[in-house]
C-alpha cells in the first residue's frame, strides 16, 4: 500500500488492563483499523496480556529457588493456553491465526529452556530477569500485530531492540542512549503510513544486543522515547481510566477528569501516588515537546487528559491532591544535631546505601530533628542503617510511625499566590484533620504534608471541596478561553494585510519628494526639508508652519453608525497636533470635504465637530471647499489644512534631543484617528457589529468607543513656556516608527503608558503581535516630550503624563519589544 499524508502521526500505548485477553486485543485492532483508516499513521506500544508479566517472575523465582522442572512444564502449558486462547477471540483469519501460533510456541519453547537452566543453576540475576519478564511483551506483540492484519491492515512486529532501542546495561532499569532516537526514526519512519508498526514495550537491549528492560511503567516509557524519536505529534497512553483525575475515584466519586496538565504538574503528581503517569513517560516527549494524551481504551471517544509544556493557572490554583499509602514516617532528634556539620550528608548517604529511596523530607529550623517518609518496605533497611550510622552519637532518637499517609495539592504557580497553603490548613484544620508533617519546594507545583492513616480519604475529599475540583475547578473553561485566545492569535494580521503596506507608502512618498524639486526664495522660501510634523516658512522674525491630513476610513465607521460630529474634532486634532510638534501655536484652519451625496443632518454634525476642534485649538476656521464627487467618494471624505506661527528661534526640530534627556508620555484618547483600516478588518473579521457592546464596558458600543475623537494636546503651549524642550513627537500612523522625524537617536520606552482597553481587544481579536501594534497604533502615547531630567516632572505635571523612557545611543525599544 503507498504511503498517504497523514493526518496524524501517532505513537499508541495499550497496558495490560487494554489487551488483557484476546477480546480485549480485538477491540484494540478495531480501534487501530479506525484510526488508521481515518489517514493517521500508526505505531503501537503493547503491554503483555494481564497478569503475565507477574506470573513470569513468580515462576522464575520458583525455578531459581525449587529447581523443578515439573512447575516448569505446568507453567509452559498455563501460559501457551492463555496465549492460544487470546489467539482464538483476537483473530478471525485462520492463515494469519496459524502464523501468529508458530510465532507463540517458538518463543514458549525458548522461554521453557531459560526456566529450565535457571532450575539447574538455581540463580537469578538481573540480566536473567529481564530476558524472562521480557516475554510477556514478546507474546502479545504477535497477537496485536495479527488482529490487526486479520482486519485487513498490513502491520509487522518489532521487539524494542529490533525497533532501534539501544540502552544501557542497568538490567531492570535501563535508560535508552543517544543512539535510539536515530535508529528509531532509521528503522521504522520508513515503514510508516503503508502498515501499522507494533513494537514490544517496557524492553530494549544494549549494545551487546542482550535483552534490557526499562524499569516501571516501561511500555508508556516506549511510548515515549518512539514518539520522541519519530516526532509524533501526539504520544496517546490508553488506559482503564478517562484521563489523568483530580483525585482518586475510589476516595471521592465526583473526581473529574482534568482536560489538559502540564508536563511538570503530571510528575508532581506521579511522584505522590497517581499512577497514570511516570515521570520517565514524559521525558522523552518533553525532550521534543510532544503531547501526550491520556485515553481510556474501552469510552475512545472521550479526550482524555492532554499533557503538554504550557502551564496555566486555574481560578482556585488547585488541579488535583494526590494520595501516597503505604509509607512511614522516620524522625531522628538530637539536641547536638543543631549546628553540626554533616549531619544530612551522613543521613542521607547512609540511606542511600541501603537501597531506601525517601519520598519526602522536613527539618526544622532548630536543625535538632529531622522528619523523613519511605515506603513501608524500605522501613526496616532504614532504620538499621541509621542505627549503625550514629549509634547515639549526635542523633539520640530515631522512631518510625507507618501509621500515616503523604497528601500532596498539585497546581501550577502555587508558590507565586498567596493564600494556597491558608486555605489547604484552613480547610483541614476545620474539618479536624491534624497535620504531622509538611514541605514544600521552590518548583511552584505542591504542596506536601503528612497526616494520620485514618485521616488520609478525609483529608482527600475536604481539599476536593475546598477547591471545587468536583466541577473541574474551572479549568475546562479556562482551557477554551485560552483557546480561544490561540485560534485568534494565530491570524496574526497586520497592517499590511488590510491593505496598508507602511514600507510601500513611504517608498511612494519618496518618490513623489524627489519630484518637488522647486523652493521659493526670500519670504515664504522653506526654512526645513519635507518630512516632519509641518512645513516651516520663512516670514521674518517668525516661521509659518503649514500642515495637512484627513480622517481617513475612520469616516466608514462614521457612516456606519451615522454620527458623525467626532470627525471633525479628528480633521483638527490631526493638523494641530502636528503643528504643535514643532512648537507653533495654531492659528487658521481650512476644511475639504469631499461627498458622494448630500444627507439631511450630515453637514450640521460635521460643523460641529470642526466648531468644538476650533475652539480647543484657539484657532478660526478660515474657509474651506465642499465638492459632490458621486463618481469617486463612496460616502464622504474629510480633510484639512492648518496654519501655525512660531518664533524661528524657538522652532522644536529635534536638533537639541541628547542622549540622557527623557521622555514624557501623554495619554492617547484612544485609536485617535491612523490604522482604521487594519482596525476594520480585525472587527469585521471576528464577527462583531459596531453597533455590539463593547466587550470590556457594556454601557458603550464597539463603535462608539472606535468614533472616540483624537485629542488636542494644546497644553504643549504651555510647557514650551514652562520648560526647556528638545523634541516633540505627534504618534500617528507608523506608530513609534515616526520618532525618526525627530532625531536619529535611540528611544528606550522603559516603563510606557498602559495602552487602553480597545488596544488590546483589537490585539486579541486580530492576533496582532505586540511588533505589530507598536508599528500602526499609538498604544496609549498620542503625544511625547523630549526635555532635560530636571523639566520632566512639570512637564508632567501640566500635561498629566508622565515619564515613559530615555534617550539612548540608538534604536527605539518598548520594554524588552526592539523596534529597530
Amino acid at each position: 500500500m503507498p504511503k498517504r499524508d497523514p493526518i496524524m502521526k501517532i505513537v499508541m500505548k495499550f497496558g495490560g488492563t487494554s489487551v488483557g485477553d484476546g477480546k480485549k486485543i480485538g477491540h484494540v485492532a478495531q480501534l487501530l483499523k479506525r484510526y488508521y483508516e481515518e489517514g493517521n499513521q500508526i505505531v503501537v506500544v503493547t503491554s503483555a496480556l494481564g497478569g503475565v508479566t507477574d506470573r513470569l517472575l513468580e515462576n522464575a523465582n520458583l525455578a531459581s529457588t525449587k529447581g523443578k522442572v515439573s512447575l516448569v512444564k505446568e507453567f509452559k502449558t498455563e501460559l501457551t493456553n492463555k496465549h492460544h486462547d487470546a489467539v482464538k477471540d483476537a483473530i478471525d483469519d485462520p492463515t494469519v491465526a496459524k502464523e501468529v501460533l508458530q510465532i507463540l510456541d517458538l518463543r514458549i519453547d525458548e522461554l521453557e529452556k531459560a526456566l529450565i537452566g535457571i532450575c539447574y543453576l538455581g540463580e537469578l540475576t538481573p540480566r536473567s530477569i529481564d530476558y524472562i519478564s521480557s516475554y510477556g511483551e514478546r507474546l502479545a506483540a504477535p497477537i496485536v500485530s495479527g488482529a490487526v492484519r486479520s482486519l485487513g491492515i498490513a502491520s509487522t512486529e518489532y521487539t524494542g531492540g529490533e525497533a532501534g532501542i539501544i540502552t544501557s546495561s542497568d538490567y531492570g532499569n535501563a535508560r535508552p542512549l543517544e543512539k535510539t532516537y536515530e535508529l528509531v526514526k532509521r528503522r521504522l519512519e520508513c515503514r510508516l503510513g503503508s502498515q501499522v508498526l507494533v513494537v514490544t514495550g517496557f524492553i530494549g537491549e544494549n549494545e551487546n544486543g542482550i535483552i534490557t528492560t526499562l524499569g516501571r511503567s516501561g511500555s508508556d516509557f516506549t511510548a515515549s522515547i518512539l514518539g520522541a524519536a519519530l516526532k509524533a505529534d501526539e504520544i496517546w497512553l490508553w488506559k482503564e481510566v478517562n484521563g489523568i483525575m483530580t483525585t482518586d475515584p475510589r476516595i471521592v466519586p465526583e473526581a473529574k477528569t482534568i482536560p489538559q496538565i502540564s508536563y511538570a504538574e503530571a510528575m508532581e503528581l506521579s511522584y505522590f501516588g497517581a499512577n497514570v503517569l511516570h515521570p520517565r513517560t514524559i521525558e522523552p516527549a518533553m525532550r521534543e515537546h510532544i503531547p501526550v494524551r491520556v485515553k481510556n481504551t474501552f469510552n475512545p471517544a472521550f479526550p482524555g487528559t492532554l499533557v503538554v509544556s504550557e502551564k496555566f493557572q486555574c481560578r482556585h490554583v488547585v488541579k488535583a491532591v494526590s494520595l501516597i499509602k503505604n509509607v512511614a514516617l522516620i524522625n531522628i532528634a538530637g539536641a547536638e544535631m543543631a549546628g553540626a556539620v554533616g549531619t544530612v550528608a551522613r543521613l542521607f548517604t547512609a540511606l542511600a546505601k541501603a537501597g531506601v529511596n525517601v519520598v519526602m523530607i522536613s527539618q526544622g529550623s532548630s536543625e535538632s530533628n529531622i522528619s523523613f517518609v519511605v515506603s513501608e518496605s524500605h522501613v526496616e533497611p532504614a532504620l538499621k542503617a541509621l542505627h549503625s550510622e550514629f549509634n547515639h552519637e549526635i542523633v539520640k532518637e530515631i522512631t518510625s510511625d507507618e501509621n500515616v499517609c503523604v497528601v500532596a495539592v498539585v497546581g501550577a504557580g502555587m508558590a507565586g499566590t498567596p493564600g494556597v497553603a491558608k486555605r489547604v490548613f484552613g480547610a483541614l484544620g476545620n474539618s479536624m484533620i491534624n497535620i504531622i508533617m509538611i514541605s514544600q519546594g521552590s518548583s511552584q507545583y505542591n504542596i506536601s504534608f503528612v497526616v494520620r492513616g485514618d485521616d488520609a480519604f478525609a483529608a482527600v475529599k475536604t481539599l476536593h471541596d475546598e477547591f471545587e475540583l468536583y466541577n473541574g475547578n474551572e479549568i475546562e473553561k479556562e482551557l477554551q478561553s485560552r483557546q480561544e485566545e490561540q485560534r485568534v492569535s494565530e491570524k496574526h494580521l497586520t497592517y499590511a494585510d488590510s491593505g496598508v503596506d507602511i514600507e510601500k507608502e513611504e517608498k511612494t512618498v519618496k518618490t513623489l519628494v524627489e519630484k518637488l524639486s522647486y523652493v521659493r526664495k526670500g519670504i515664504g522660501a522653506p526654512l526645513t526639508g519635507i518630512g516632519h510634523y509641518a512645513g516651516l516658512l520663512d516670514f521674518g522674525e517668525y516661521a509659518l508652519a503649514m500642515t495637512t491630513d484627513g480622517v481617513g476610513s475612520k469616516v466608514l465607521i462614521a457612516n456606519e453608525m451615522q454620527r458623525w460630529n467626532t470627525v471633525g474634532i479628528d480633521c483638527i486634532a490631526m493638523n494641530v497636533n502636528d503643528l504643535l510638534a514643532v512648537g507653533a501655536e495654531p492659528v487658521a484652519f481650512v476644511d475639504y470635504l469631499a461627498l458622494e451625496k448630500h444627507e439631511e443632518g450630515f453637514a450640521a454634525q460635521i460643523g460641529e465637530g470642526l466648531l468644538k476642534g476650533a475652539e480647543i485649538s484657539k484657532m478660526s476656521i478660515v474657509g474651506g471647499e465642499t465638492a459632490t464627487l458621486p463618481d469617486i467618494i463612496k460616502g464622504f471624505d474629510l480633510a484639512g489644512t492648518c496654519l501655525g506661527i512660531v518664533k524661528k528661534d524657538q522652532v522644536i526640530e529635534g536638533g537639541k534631543v541628547r542622549v540622557g534627556d527623557v521622555i514624557v508620555g501623554i495619554s492617547s484618547t484612544g485609536i485617535h484617528s491612523n490604522g482604521y483600516t487594519l482596525v476594520r478588518k480585525i472587527v469585521e473579521e471576528a464577527g462583531y457589529s459596531y453597533h455590539d457592546p463593547c466587550p470590556y464596558d457594556k454601557s458603550k458600543t464597539i463603535g462608539d468607543e472606535l468614533l472616540a475623537p483624537t485629542r488636542i494636546y494644546i497644553e504643549i503651549l504651555d510647557v514650551l513656556k514652562a520648560c526647556e524642550v528638545h523634541g516633540l513627537a505627534h504618534i500617528t500612523g507608523s506608530g513609534l516608527l515616526k520618532l525618526r522625524r525627530v532625531t536619529k537617536l535611540g528611544f528606550d520606552f522603559y516603563d510606557p503608558l498602559e495602552p487602553q482597553d480597545i488596544f488590546k481587544f483589537l490585539q486579541k481579536e486580530g492576533g496582532v503581535e505586540d511588533l505589530e501594534m507598536y508599528r500602526t497604533f499609538n498604544m496609549g502615547m498620542g503625544f511625547l516630550i523630549i526635555l532635560p531630567e530636571g523639566d520632566a516632572a512639570k512637564a508632567a505635571e501640566i500635561t498629566g503624563g508622565k515619564i515613559v523612557g530615555k534617550i539612548v545611543e540608538r534604536g527605539i525599544k518598548v520594554k524588552d519589544l526592539v523596534m529597530e
